[in-house]
């Protein structure tokens, strides 16, 4: 069974989780005087939000290679476990 996760945009850079833009957009509107804080865990979220991604990606991919040759020692325990992951990362 394949998996129905977003890769790569065209530019090849992982695509921007919709909680980062809503982020993005708040920090946007406080006041100016809070500007270095607000880049600085702005930088932070983003950084969190690209290694989510990148994990997501990843495990997405081991999800679609187990489904495609089930091995003998993937279990339905394994399977469920993945596939929660999967819907938690919004995967799924």
């Amino acid at each position: 069974m394949k998996g129905n996760h977003r890769g790569p945009s065209a530019t090849g850079h992982p695509r921007q989780p919709r909680e980062l833009r809503d982020l993005q957009d708040s920090l946007l509107r406080l006041e100016p005087e809070h500007a270095i804080e607000n880049r600085t865990l702005f930088r932070t979220a983003f950084q969190m939000a690209m290694e989510r991604t990148v994990a997501a990606d990843a495990l997405a991919e081991l999800h679609d290679l187990l489904e495609c040759y089930a091995p003998a020692w993937y279990t339905l325990e394994q399977h469920e476990r993945l596939e929660s992951a999967l819907r938690l990362l919004g995967r799924g």
